[in-house]
C-alpha cells in the first residue's frame, strides 16, 4: 500500500537565474559566513544536493543526508540516513518531498547555494492566519472541500476552546472559524480534480504537510501542488 507523501514549501527571495552549481555539499554550505544561523544545520553530519534534471518549467534535485535524530524512548540521538527530492517550479516556489521537518531550513539553504551560489535565496514558509485564509479561498475556488481544520484558542457559540479539531464535510463556516481563532495549526482539503488528478492533503503552520492522494507521486503532481500554493499565497 502506498505511503503518504510528506512535503515542505520553500519560497524564493530572488528572481530565478541560471543554475550556479549542479552539485553542492554540506561542507560548502558550512563555509559560508552566517551559516551557523541555519536551523537544524548542526544536526547534519554529511549532505549533498545534486540536480537530476532541468526543463523550462521545472528543476529536480536529489538530496542525500546523514543526520542526528533524537529518539525519545532511547533518550539519546541516533545517526540516520535519508534521501529526499526537491522540485522547483522555475521562477517560483519549490517543494521538498519527504524532507524531515527539522532539516527544511538546511534544504532551502542547499537549494539556494545551488541556484544562486550563496545563501538566502530560499527559505521555508511559515503560514500565518491570513495565509490559511488565502489558501482556503483559493482551494474553494477550485472546487475543493475542507477535510480537516485544527485551530487553537477559538471562541465558538460563546464558548472558548483551547483546541478545536474537526474533520468531515460539515465543518461549518470555515473562514469565520479561522478568523475567530488566535492560531491555525493546519487545514486539509479534498480536490475532485486539481490539474489532472484527485488531490487530498493537509498543510500545517510550519509550512509543510502530508499528501494522501495521488498515491503515486509523479513530477507533474509536484508542479500542480507547488503552483497551487504559489497562486494562493502570491495573488
Amino acid at each position: 500500500m502506498p505511503q503518504p507523501t510528506g512535503f515542505a514549501i520553500l519560497v524564493p527571495n530572488r528572481k530565478d537565474m541560471t543554475l550556479k552549481k549542479k552539485s553542492v555539499t554540506l561542507a560548502e554550505l558550512k563555509e559560508f559566513p552566517g551559516s551557523w544561523k541555519i536551523k537544524g544545520l548542526d544536526r547534519i553530519i554529511e549532505g549533498t544536493l545534486r540536480m537530476i534534471s532541468e526543463t523550462e518549467e521545472l528543476r529536480h534535485f536529489s538530496t542525500k543526508v546523514e543526520y542526528k535524530q533524537w529518539i525519545v524512548i532511547a533518550r539519546s540521538s541516533m545517526t540516520m540516513r535519508g534521501e529526499f527530492d526537491i522540485w522547483q517550479h522555475r521562477g517560483g516556489y519549490a517543494l521538498a518531498v519527504n524532507c524531515p521537518s527539522a532539516l527544511v531550513d538546511a534544504a532551502a539553504s542547499l537549494l539556494s547555494l545551488s541556484i544562486y551560489g550563496d545563501l538566502g535565496g530560499f527559505n521555508g514558509k511559515n503560514l500565518k492566519k491570513d495565509d490559511f485564509i488565502a489558501i482556503q479561498k483559493h482551494a474553494f475556488s477550485l472546487g475543493a472541500v475542507m477535510a480537516v481544520l485544527h485551530l487553537r484558542n477559538v471562541k465558538i457559540g460563546g464558548i472558548e476552546r483551547s483546541v478545536y479539531n474537526t474533520t468531515g464535510k460539515n465543518i461549518g463556516n470555515e473562514e469565520e472559524l479561522i478568523r475567530a481563532a488566535k492560531k491555525v495549526k493546519r487545514i486539509g482539503f479534498r480536490f475532485p480534480r486539481l490539474g489532472d488528478s484527485y488531490f487530498h492533503f493537509w498543510v500545517a503552520d510550519w509550512g509543510g504537510g502530508t499528501l494522501y492522494q495521488p498515491s503515486q507521486f509523479l513530477p507533474h503532481h509536484a508542479v500542480t501542488l507547488v503552483k497551487f500554493f504559489e497562486e494562493a499565497l502570491e495573488s
